[in-house]
């Protein structure tokens, strides 16, 4: 389901290829390893670090599958 205007607080990903992300309302989410994961950190490491919100497709498992700047 695609939640639209979420602030990212903040965005944490290891060299072993898993990534978190902690939003507003949901606290900290799992980036998927499958959906483009580098991509997805970058959207939200941007939104993130210069204010902006973004909209974020979480999957029935809780997982971050998408995203895009708002």
């Amino acid at each position: 389901m695609w939640n639209y205007n979420l602030t990212v607080q903040s965005v944490f990903a290891n060299a072993a290829g898993s990534a978190q992300a902690a939003l507003s309302g949901f606290g900290f989410r799992v980036i998927s390893a499958g959906a483009g994961l580098n991509n997805i950190v970058t959207v939200l490491s941007d939104a993130a670090t210069s204010g902006r919100q973004a909209h974020v497709f979480i999957n029935a498992a809780g997982q971050i599958t998408a995203a895009q700047l708002a």
